[in-house]
């Protein structure tokens, strides 16, 4: 079936779907032709990057010289104070060029307020609050795991990169009290392979006996919420999320989370739907042992005032779309 599919799309022009028209491209070059010929017809031009020359640079570029159509920019993260941390000179002069490049009517998207906020400081442009939209469902029955204190299963749904800081978790599970049990699942592709190395040495060399910890590599989509549902609670370290797929995620399978204030989810907090903390060892390993500590009960709120979350933040999604300058006639 799916062999049938691709081989009616035509390579290196358009096609008409019922999604609009799509090129495949089997070069840039090609791209740009592309690019080139819809520039003429189209009115916005939304670019999903500020950090890709290929992809952002260029184009805007084309843009600014030949053409005078009205740029949408979704930096998506990217100008989040951890993401500019890493190499933050050359990022810095990158951002000024892209500021040469923008018009006054163009259009900034962001994700949370915190990214609103990061663009203004950044490109000196006021942006427009749109949430990433998820799909609303009822809450999943609690069939399992039963909750026992003195156990934790945690699962962590991120790419095994510098920046998710996996190596915070470990550290803070390298003292955990030696009668309890603790797993951790982690799932997400290997984007950096010297850095799994790095992570899987330190698991051996500082995990106690009763702290098991594994890498399952990427998950299909239709699986997230099964694994999610086989855990007691999400942890993420991240430095920066702009908006953090996985915690949503968790949170509609009625998952306390556990994440870092590099994440826009300090709501998680004021729900006691789990813990948002600051970057630092000692307050993941306490929080940790609270988490351990928890019995059925006591889980169960958690994992109550998480769907409630849910709801409520799938409900302010849909108010900002409702606001979104798109719909404005």
């Amino acid at each position: 079936m799916c062999s049938e599919n691709f081989s009616r799309v035509r390579l290196n022009d358009f096609n008409e779907t019922k999604y609009g028209s799509v090129f495949y491209a089997t070069n840039y070059f090609s791209l740009i032709k592309a690019l080139m010929a819809a520039y003429k017809d189209c009115i916005y031009i939304h670019l999903n990057s500020v950090f890709s020359i290929k992809y952002s640079l260029i184009p805007l570029i084309i843009n600014a010289v030949g053409f005078r159509n009205r740029v949408i920019l979704s930096p998506r993260g990217e100008l989040l104070d951890g993401a500019l941390a890493n190499r933050k000179i050359s990022k810095l002069a990158y951002v000024t060029l892209v500021r040469c490049l923008i018009r006054s009517n163009d259009l900034f998207h962001g994700s949370s307020e915190n990214e609103v906020f990061a663009i203004g400081q950044s490109l000196k442009r006021n942006a427009f609050l749109l949430k990433n939209l998820f799909a609303y469902h009822d809450r999943p029955p609690l069939l399992e795991p039963h909750k026992k204190s003195g156990e934790l299963d945690l699962v962590m749904m991120c790419r095994v990169s510098p920046i998710k800081n996996i190596e915070l978790l470990i550290k803070a599970l390298a003292e955990t009290d030696p009668v309890s049990r603790v797993s951790v699942a982690i799932y997400g592709a290997i984007d950096d392979v010297s850095y799994h190395s790095m992570l899987a040495d330190l698991a051996r060399a500082i995990l106690p006996g009763n702290v098991k910890l594994k890498f399952f590599g990427a998950v299909d989509n239709d699986l997230v919420k099964e694994k999610l549902s086989k855990a007691h609670c999400l942890a993420s370290c991240s430095f920066s999320e702009n908006f953090g797929h996985s915690i949503v995620e968790a949170l509609g399978a009625s998952r306390p989370v556990l994440c870092s204030t590099g994440s826009p989810w300090a709501k998680i907090n004021e729900y006691d739907a789990g813990y948002c903390i600051d970057l630092d060892v000692e307050i993941y390993k306490e929080k940790i042992q609270r988490l351990i500590e928890l019995d059925h009960q006591s889980w169960e709120y958690l994992s109550s005032n998480a769907y409630r979350l849910f709801v409520d933040e799938y409900q302010s999604s849909i108010e900002c779309l409702e606001k979104s300058p798109f719909l404005v006639a």
